[in-house]
């Protein structure tokens, strides 16, 4: 075990856009604390640029997982930001070798996957934690502990709802990697597994029923305007009203994300030539996207807590908001705006918060996650798997809420999990509810890191 005046190792499986930030990018602002020593990425530019940037020799950039796995373990953690079909099969082994493991989410692209994951989790004795980093960012843990103080009371209905704008529903959802669902999750998984697992940490009590409705609308071909070519670059007709004109997104000044997802090459040249030959310069009424664009799941919580979800891909902003009621008031938020409002009955007039949040990855939550994984593994700590049980559990609601969705049906939760394995069902349960003596979750001490102004 390194001591904590040497900084712990990692192996990266995916050097994209996450492998390469926040992970990457948290190791060189802090050596200290982690240092990459191997990376796995088949894409050769990629690779060459992690290990360029992280100093890793020619004998330890590998293509494949499998090619890491024939090595003896190389360092203290793995973290797998790998495509998300692939998370478990990349994953297993690493267990069996003795590694902390750091999982992008989601975690599986099945249920079965998930629990089948959860099993070898808690058989390891490894630290394994799946990057819910936005329980980490000061806001949500400024929300968590205005509902411990039961400023609002007791949980009654809540309304929370996702919305990744227009053009990230595009880039992502529409022209990008996740737009197709055989080929990575549901949507809900891919992008609302954020929200599920909030929703799940922040109630802190099991699921009893689901029900969800959601389809794809409008990224479709008869929904094309007329005479629109098949790229952006093409000459479109209607280029300076279309919100989702390639060109605008890709080729201005911003050359960070999205912009750096379409090319490795960031100059101008590098970037026309990708949208003229690649997925992103794709008109959205013309790509082979199969996931819905807006979706609501309605969820009933024990003790008789409503809540209802929705995911939307056609709002104006990247954030999300929530209107929470309770028993003695009421909790309104704005992820992006940092904001936060709180009524206390019979008070008519809210207070409201600002929350200070340093601008980094999620609000703060990625490099604040990043710093508690490592700092539990150098402090020895036991593994505790509440936070991750409830991640689990949180996946499988998104689950149910797909079958629910695909069927147009009620799912009784319990009745979901059982069939899917029983066993593991339930220590999920356990796990992820434990009794009101223990912590729930895994989580530092809640920072009320807010500025209240009336």
């Amino acid at each position: 075990m390194n001591t904590p005046d040497k900084p712990l190792t990692a192996v990266l499986i995916g050097a994209g856009h996450r492998g390469h930030r926040p992970f990457g990018d948290y190791a060189l602002q802090y050596p200290g604390e982690l240092k990459f020593v191997a990376v796995v990425e088949p894409d050769d530019r990629r690779k060459q640029r992690f290990a360029e940037l992280h100093d890793i020799p020619e004998s330890a950039r590998f293509s494949t997982a499998e090619q890491l796995y024939k090595q003896p373990r190389l360092a203290d953690i793995l973290v797998n930001a790998s495509s998300d079909q692939a998370h478990v099969d990349t994953t297993l082994p690493a267990f069996e070798l003795g590694y902390h493991v750091l999982l992008e989410k989601p975690i599986a692209a099945s249920s079965v996957q998930v629990l089948r994951f959860f099993r070898a989790a808690l058989g390891s004795r490894s630290h394994v934690w799946v990057m819910h980093e936005l329980r980490w960012s000061p806001f949500f843990q400024h929300v968590k502990t205005l509902l411990e103080m039961k400023t609002i009371g007791e949980p009654i209905t809540w309304q929370h709802t996702e919305s990744p704008a227009y053009w990230h529903m595009a880039h992502s959802y529409v022209r990008g990697n996740w737009r197709r669902q055989e080929e990575t999750t549901p949507i809900l998984l891919a992008k609302a597994c954020h929200d599920l697992d909030l929703l799940i940490w922040l109630l802190d009590r099991p699921v009893k029923q689901v029900h969800s409705f959601g389809s794809l609308t409008e990224f479709r071909q008869e929904n094309a305007p007329e005479n629109a070519p098949l790229r952006c670059t093409d000459g479109c007709p209607v280029e300076h009203e279309c919100p989702y004109d390639a060109k605008r997104i890709y080729l201005g000044k911003n050359t960070g994300w999205p912009a750096s997802v379409i090319s490795a090459d960031s100059s101008l040249a590098a970037r026309r030539a990708a949208l003229e030959t690649g997925p992103y310069g794709r008109c959205v009424y013309y790509c082979d996207n199969d996931v819905v664009d807006h979706q609501v799941v309605n969820m009933e919580f024990s003790g008789d807590v409503t809540v209802a979800f929705t995911l939307t891909g056609h709002g104006p902003e990247n954030t999300r908001e929530f209107t929470y009621d309770g028993t003695k008031g009421r909790l309104t938020g704005n992820f992006e705006r940092n904001t936060i409002a709180v009524w206390h009955y019979p008070d008519s007039v809210p207070q409201g918060f600002d929350i200070e949040a340093d601008g980094k990855g999620h609000g703060g939550g990625d490099p604040a996650m990043i710093r508690a994984f490592l700092h539990t593994i150098t402090s020895n700590h036991l593994p505790d798997y509440t936070a991750l049980a409830q991640g689990v559990y949180s996946h499988v609601v998104g689950f149910a809420a797909e079958e629910s969705r695909e069927s147009r049906t009620v799912i009784n939760l319990d009745a979901y999990g059982q069939k899917i394995d029983a066993a593991a069902w339930r220590m999920v349960r356990e796990l992820a509810f434990p009794a009101k003596s223990r912590p729930g979750g895994i989580r530092n001490e809640p920072v009320v890191s807010g500025t209240a102004r009336e």
